[in-house]
């Protein structure tokens, strides 16, 4: 189901479809993609290669999902607090066309924010016991708040 079918009313409300469009799925790929190509890049860059093992790609795996799960919801916040601007230019989008209530967006945004915070904690290596990458997701959480929505809203003020 497109964003059209969304506008046409024609898509079911709270169904998993909508959900994902409201993720906006063409923008999670890059963030995961990212941290793939880091992970890769300090495996190559290591002095001591270790080989490719679940032990070692779950993290990365974690990771990844992290990334794009934690985009998801940032851009369901962004809609959230751009739903004005967004009935005006997007209107096809699920929250301006109805295909979503703001409760299912909020929960949404939610549910996402807490399920990349668990990733983040899950992708440090068991027997690292080091959960920087938890801490640094929960700094950006709060850095995509200060960017996305009141009171602070450095994006409505070009920063």
């Amino acid at each position: 189901m497109t964003g059209s079918a969304v506008a046409a009313g024609t898509a079911p409300r709270g169904q998993p479809r909508v959900f994902l469009d409201f993720a906006r799925p063409f923008t999670l790929m890059p963030p995961a993609l990212g941290v793939v190509s880091g992970a890769v890049t300090a495996w190559g860059a290591g002095h001591h290669k270790l080989p490719v093992t679940v032990t070692l790609m779950l993290p990365v795996l974690y990771g990844a999902l992290m990334a794009a799960v934690l985009n998801a919801a940032n851009n369901a916040l962004n809609q959230i607090y751009d739903l004005d601007i967004d009935r005006v230019n997007k209107p096809a989008r699920p929250l301006p066309s109805g295909a979503l209530t703001m409760r299912e967006a909020w929960a949404f945004t939610i549910v996402t924010c807490a399920a990349a915070w668990v990733l983040a904690w899950l992708a440090a290596p068991a027997e690292a016991a080091h959960h920087e990458c938890f801490w640094i997701v929960v700094v950006t959480t709060g850095l995509c708040w200060i960017y996305s929505a009141p009171p602070i809203w450095t994006k409505r003020r070009g920063i």
